[in-house]
């Protein structure tokens, strides 16, 4: 079997927007993985990590079904520029849905925090001292 040359295993050397989106999702992803890492999710790191971790698997998910749409005949068919009904409604779906469990997402993780607080307050140790005298 020949040898694949550098080319062939690098790519073209031009810049797609799926490597634009990629960059910007791992740069989300970086956020999110310093607020796993910081703190024990304290304070509004539960969101942040919450609302990183929902965008940057959006933000995936967005490339993956633009290129399902180059890749398999079927949907190609059904839109083969990109910008037809059927890719934009594809598109909405996906945004919607993420959009619908990022909020169930940032909501449980704040009434996991508000749960962890009341705990705190009624055991009397708040912050490392006593409520109690």
């Amino acid at each position: 079997m020949p040898r694949p040359q550098r080319s062939e295993l690098v790519g073209k050397g031009s810049f797609t927007p799926a490597l634009g989106v990629g960059v910007v999702s791992l740069a989300v992803l970086a956020l999110a993985t310093f607020q796993l890492t910081r703190k024990k999710w304290a304070g509004s790191g539960r969101w942040i990590y919450a609302v990183s971790a929902t965008v940057a698997l959006y933000l995936n998910v967005f490339v993956a079904v633009a290129q399902a749409f180059l890749k398999f005949p079927a949907l190609h068919a059904l839109a083969p520029t990109g910008t037809e009904p059927a890719f934009i409604i594809a598109q909405f779906l996906v945004l919607g849905i993420f959009v619908y469990v990022g909020i169930g997402v940032v909501l449980r993780a704040a009434i996991y925090v508000v749960r962890i607080t009341r705990a705190e307050w009624r055991s009397g140790h708040r912050r490392g001292g006593s409520l109690r005298a």
